[in-house]
């Protein structure tokens, strides 16, 4: 088969030639997009809480982890359509894309079925598998039903928004999810405000899910001018290379969250649904935080493919200190955040829902455990989006597989054999991510990488040490002598400290020549 790229005629765009410019405005929008995002899920936790009730959000939750395994299925075809769509643009490539949108499209229209046929197994089972209240059994069945149906059709067009990151048009994904959760919000407010219950809840979620998607459908397709999927451009060995090359990527970038929801799931079928909101309260923003870090880092990988594909080792060696440290100066406050002020936090946000102080007290420790294992994973995160990009992330795939299994046995063993509660549940998923993330992970990338310890120490931690002393000195500090009793000092704290961490990093962190550069990119 002759390739496309011989054919002039066959050129469609440009290359995204990827500039700082570029890389800092998809940047912004997405940390705009998951700061919005958070700050609705927040709100609306203890909204859900004050109108259904403890017991029905444990139903809510536990179904959902249920269906969060969905992404196991999809064995990371959208981190591989993303890694291909930049390739075949550097390439000039319009039938690859082709080929790329419709051998996506058949795999999740299979998929679709298969969530279909697994809905209705978990309809017929799931007062079997549970543990919960026979008051709330109907309405878990039926729950199951409409979620699962609704991913089951959203899913049939679940790799749109990897073809938009892969053209780096994050500000189409940024402002079609923005309008689709707001939307969303309103309606779920209004209804449940009017005694509507968790049926309504999915109904509104699941539509709006396959509005996000078909949207995303709708702008790939004017982005591709008129490329669209056909059958006969089905590739079943591109398939076999994509799945090859993102299962690995899925299984680490859904490692921590598939561990927390691991953990609801043993929470459900071993204690009870009404014990797995408070797990959930507790991991809930850590998943915001990796969530934030995640779509922080998400235009790193693009960026590198295509720089991979130009041989633009300079650039791509320079690109891989300055995102680890940029990281690491987002991870490091908001560790020392949670780890010093999950009590203010917990007590402010829901401990009105939560009256025994043993509670708010667990809550506490168990939000501290998890801080310090996924800030740990988190601080590789940077360099792994590096290595998706070139294609060398097998060994975190293969490493996060066997931390999540490590994690779920431990988990499972210390409720079912040792009696052990929600901490012991935390304490198992924290632990194993730490050890592989503090030892192996790091060692596999320099190696890769052929970078030195001692060059990420001089060039990425160390500076980011030093940017964010500041804001951790502060939370120390503000923790001691005034710790938050309301909303208001809560983000007072939050401000003051990202402020002084943008000035530490000003100062402390970065070079002249990025001094230099950011005022260039500032509109100002």
């Amino acid at each position: 088969m002759s390739h496309p790229a011989d054919n002039k005629s066959a050129r469609i765009v440009e290359p995204p030639i990827t500039t700082s410019r570029r890389l800092m405005l998809n940047t912004v929008l997405n940390v705009a997009n998951q700061l919005i995002t958070a700050c609705i899920n927040f709100v609306l936790i203890g909204f859900f809480l004050g109108t259904i009730g403890v017991e029905q959000y444990g139903v809510w939750i536990l179904v959902g982890s249920i269906f969060s395994y969905r992404t196991m299925l999809t064995m990371g075809l959208n981190a591989a359509v993303n890694r291909h769509i930049p390739v075949y643009l550097a390439r000039g490539d319009r039938e690859g894309i082709r080929r790329v949108i419709s051998t996506g499209f058949a795999y999740y229209l299979m998929l679709g079925a298969v969530i279909a046929l697994a809905s209705l197994t978990l309809y017929w089972n799931i007062e079997d598998w549970f543990v919960i209240d026979p008051a709330y059994i109907a309405t878990a069945e039926r729950l199951t039903l409409i979620v699962g149906l609704s991913y089951a059709v959203s899913m049939s067009f679940q790799h749109f928004p990897a073809v938009l990151s892969g053209y780096q048009r994050f500000d189409i994904i940024t402002y079609t999810t923005l309008a689709s959760i707001i939307a969303r919000t309103l309606l779920v407010v209004g209804l449940l405000s009017e005694g509507f219950g968790l049926l309504a809840m999915g109904v509104i979620y699941g539509g709006t899910e396959i509005m996000i998607r078909v949207v995303s459908a709708i702008f790939t397709r004017r982005l591709t001018q008129g490329v669209s999927p056909s059958p006969e451009s089905v590739d079943l060995p591109l398939l076999r290379e994509m799945l090859t090359y993102g299962f690995s990527s899925t299984l680490y970038n859904s490692g921590t969250m598939l561990v927390f929801k691991s953990a609801d799931l043993v929470i459900g079928s071993l204690i009870a649904a009404a014990a797995v909101p408070r797990f959930f309260l507790a991991a809930a923003p850590i998943i915001v935080l990796i969530q934030l870090v995640q779509v922080f880092a998400a235009v790193i990988k693009p960026a590198v493919s295509d720089l991979d594909e130009r041989d633009d080792d300079e650039r791509m060696e320079e690109l891989v200190f300055l995102s680890q440290k940029y990281t690491l100066m987002l991870i490091f406050p908001a560790v020392a955040f949670f780890v010093v002020m999950g009590g203010s936090l917990i007590r402010i946000w829901v401990g009105d829902q939560f009256t025994d102080p043993d509670s708010v007290a667990e809550l506490t420790s168990i939000l501290a455990i998890l801080a310090i294992g996924a800030g740990t994973r988190l601080t590789q995160y940077s360099n792994f989006m590096v290595l998706v990009g070139k294609g060398f992330h097998r060994v975190h795939g293969l490493t996060a597989l066997g931390t999540t299994v490590t994690c779920v046995v431990a988990a499972y063993a210390s409720v079912r054999f040792a009696d052990g509660g929600l901490v012991s549940v935390a304490w198992s998923c924290s632990i194993p991510v730490f050890l592989t993330s503090s030892l192996i992970l790091p060692a596999y990338f320099n190696y890769k990488m052929n970078i030195k310890a001692s060059e990420t120490l001089r060039r990425s931690w160390l500076p980011a040490v030093a940017g964010c002393a500041p804001g951790i000195a502060l939370i120390l500090g503000w923790n001691r002598f005034a710790p938050p009793e309301s909303w208001l000092a809560l983000v007072a704290v939050v401000v003051v400290v990202g402020g002084a961490t943008a000035l530490g990093g000003w100062l402390f962190a970065l070079s002249d020549l990025e001094r230099k550069r950011i005022r260039r990119l500032l509109p100002i």
